[in-house]
C-alpha cells in the first residue's frame, strides 16, 4: 500500500487544453480564398467573351516598294548559245495591275527578236512586247484586265530568250527612276500609283 502513488486533483479551471486558435484562423482564411477564386473566374470570362480592342487588331500593310529582278540560269555563256533572261516582279504586298518594263542590252553581244519573248502569266494580257535589236532596247507591258486579277507576290513577267552572238561582258539593265512614269513602272491596283522602289540588274559574259 505504502507504493501506491497519492491521487492529485486537478481543478477544471486548470486542466489542459488544445489550442484551437489555428482552427479559427482557418475558419476565416477559406471563405476569403473561396472568394478570391470565384472573382478571378468571373473575370477570366470576361476576358474571354469580351471581343478584341480595335487597338489590338492591326491591319496588314505592304512591307516596303515592288521591285523588277534580272535573273539568268548562269552567269557565263558561250558564243551561239541561247541565253534566257527571265523578268520577276516582286510586289512585297501590294496588289498591282499592271508592270511596264524598258531594259537595255549590248545589241553587239546579244541578238533578240519579239518572238524571243515568252510571256509569264501574272497578268492575262500583254499589250506592248518589242525587241529593237539595233537599239539594244526591250519594250514590255503586262496587265491585269480587271482588279480581281491583280496580281500579288513573287511572279514571272516573262523570259526574254537572247541569242548569245559574240564575246564580251553584258550588263543587262532595267530603266528605272523613283517617280518616274517615262520608264519601268509597277502599278498599284487601288490608286494607279507606281510603286516601283528598285531593280536588280544582271550582269552576263559571253566566251
Amino acid at each position: 500500500m505504502d507504493d501506491q502513488q497519492p491521487k492529485v486533483y486537478i481543478s477544471p479551471d486548470t486542466q489542459v487544453r488544445p489550442n484551437n486558435q489555428w482552427f479559427k484562423s482557418w475558419r476565416i482564411i477559406y471563405p476569403l480564398l473561396g472568394l478570391v477564386l470565384v472573382v478571378e473566374i468571373i473575370l477570366g470570362f470576361k476576358t474571354l467573351l469580351n471581343p478584341l480592342a480595335k487597338s489590338s487588331v492591326q491591319k496588314l500593310q505592304p512591307i516596303a516598294g515592288a521591285r523588277i529582278i534580272l535573273i539568268s540560269a548562269k552567269d557565263s555563256y558561250k558564243v551561239g548559245e541561247t541565253v534566257p533572261v527571265t523578268v520577276r516582279i516582286a510586289t512585297r504586298g501590294h496588289s498591282t495591275s499592271g508592270t511596264d518594263l524598258v531594259l537595255r542590252f549590248d545589241p553587239k553581244i546579244l541578238q533578240g527578236t519579239t518572238s524571243s519573248f515568252i510571256r509569264g502569266k501574272i497578268y492575262n494580257d500583254y499589250p506592248q512586247v518589242s525587241l529593237d535589236s539595233k537599239g539594244g532596247i526591250a519594250r514590255i507591258s503586262g496587265i491585269a484586265s480587271s482588279a480581281k486579277q491583280a496580281f500579288n507576290g513573287v511572279g514571272r513577267l516573262g523570259t526574254i530568250n537572247f541569242i548569245a552572238k559574240a564575246k564580251g561582258i553584258i550588263n543587262l539593265t532595267v530603266d528605272f527612276k523613283k517617280g518616274s512614269t517615262q520608264e519601268s513602272n509597277i502599278f498599284d491596283v487601288n490608286d494607279s500609283t507606281d510603286i516601283l522602289e528598285g531593280v536588280n540588274n544582271l550582269k552576263i559574259t559571253v566566251q
